[in-house]
């Protein structure tokens, strides 16, 4: 006898249609099934236990999706085996896609007893979906979120950053797409109430999700839905995103409590570079960019790229820039991502080094129209500086470290139009890169230093 499947059904609008330069409609639906409708196969194996079944055949509440349809499933169970298994198939004329495992999202934050599906992208024109269970656990609750992004009529990028020194910090933030961008009808909002956080480590992921797509904002607008109507989040997990082609999307933003970090995120800045890089490697456009974002904050807050230091939430001793996996049960950024994050760091600390320097030359603010000679450079003690004609005017010279770290206390030379040259010896420093920053009330300039 064929069976009648009932079904509990929501669907709220979020969105409707936007002008030029806007997204199109988003559109959320929400498919339950009633608890006496699973398990409705019980099957006793020889070993005592019991095996069950789940087969429903849905339609797809969401008609017209574009670009994409975006779907998850969140499920109840006692003692959840990982091995037990859901699978999912969606039907076009009667002609079904290949059958799709869904597997526990590993970013989201476990409550006992509840259950996240990773997010999953199908095609927008599919008209049935059919869920599928077998495994040990008894299933309770399950519910079917559907997501319709909305095509992204055109997706602009903000200007570049000025670049801002702090301290001593040569690195500029990288250009981004601000939230007004990738959700410009407003109806991804940020956390009314964000909390601050003072950034100690960097941690790199992957989305796990698509590594193609011809609308990468309409991707961080369903990671944005996923987080906060499927997770329960009060924003996007991730503090920024990168997508394939190097392009920078503002998550929760800089020094905010990000949610990526297994309930450990106090003192972590979360990237999610876009895609599933369990078998392949991210573009190199992806790479570059994450290496000017991280060497941008690790610059601006003093990280040694290289290096390790407590991780005061999590208890753990981690690299500064770390891997999802290295605080957390999840084997994120993936097994051929995670090999690379060796390279990721030496690159970072290459680019403080040797880019930030050139950046800042473009940009830097000329302190008088006369050359600053600054020799010997490399040098073993000392350190002389040299202008043509006169300072106008006081100066405040200090040191340093790479990474933005007062390495040496300024020196104030009042009225320093008296004189063409200063010296300093550094020959307590240890040997290494230094910024050397002449302040001055009209503006400044930042030199590298290399010790011997």
């Amino acid at each position: 006898m064929k069976k009648i499947i009932s079904i509990f059904f929501c669907c709220q609008l979020l969105g409707l249609l936007y002008g030029q330069n806007e997204a199109a409609a988003t559109q959320r639906a929400v498919v339950g099934l009633l608890a006496n409708q699973l398990n409705r196969a019980e099957l006793k194996l020889e070993d005592g236990s019991v095996l069950y079944k789940i087969s429903a055949l849905l339609d797809v509440p969401i008609k017209n999706a574009e670009p994409f349809l975006a779907v998850s499933i969140t499920w109840e169970a006692d003692n959840w085996d990982k091995e037990d298994q859901f699978f999912a198939m969606f039907y076009k004329e009667d002609k079904a896609s290949a059958p799709v495992r869904i597997i526990e999202d590993e970013h989201a934050e476990h409550v006992e007893g509840k259950y996240i599906g990773q997010l999953v992208f199908t095609e927008s024109d599919y008209q049935k979906f059919r869920l599928q269970y077998s495994g040990n656990s008894k299933i309770e609750n399950i519910r079917v979120h559907f997501f319709n992004p909305g095509k992204s009529i055109s997706v602009a990028k903000d200007k570049p950053e000025e670049l801002i020194v702090r301290s001593a910090c040569a690195c500029g933030q990288p250009a981004y797409s601000k939230r007004s961008n990738w959700c410009p009808a407003g109806n991804c909002p940020p956390n009314p109430s964000p909390s601050p956080t003072n950034v100690t480590h960097l941690i790199i992921h992957h989305s796990a999700g698509p590594n193609i797509s011809n609308d990468w904002a309409a991707v961080v607008r369903s990671f944005w839905d996923f987080h906060v109507n499927v997770n329960g989040w009060s924003d996007i997990g991730y503090n920024w995103l990168i997508d394939p082609n190097g392009v920078v999307y503002e998550g929760r933003g800089d020094n905010i409590l990000g949610a990526h970090f297994c309930g450990k995120n106090t003192g972590t800045m979360g990237v999610c570079v876009i895609g599933d890089f369990t078998s392949i490697a991210p573009s190199q456009a992806a790479l570059d960019k994450l290496k000017e974002l991280l060497s941008w904050k690790a610059c601006d807050v003093g990280l040694d790229p290289l290096g390790s230091s407590f991780h005061n939430s999590s208890g753990l001793i981690l690299k500064n820039i770390s891997g999802h996996r290295d605080g957390c049960a999840t084997s994120c950024p993936g097994d051929t991502f995670y090999p690379m994050l060796p390279s990721v760091r030496s690159g970072v600390k290459d680019w403080i080094e040797n880019v930030c320097q050139n950046l800042t030359a473009s940009k830097e603010i000329e302190a008088d129209r006369n050359e600053v000679k600054v020799f010997p450079n490399p040098t073993g003690n000392e350190v002389f500086v040299e202008v043509e004609g006169q300072w106008d005017g006081d100066v405040q010279a200090s040191i340093y470290d790479i990474y933005g770290r007062l390495a040496m206390p300024g020196i104030f030379y009042e009225n320093a139009g008296t004189q063409n040259g200063l010296r300093f010896d550094i020959g307590q420093l240890n040997p290494g890169v230094y910024w050397l920053v002449l302040k001055k009330p009209s503006g400044g300039r930042v030199f590298k230093v290399i010790k011997n």
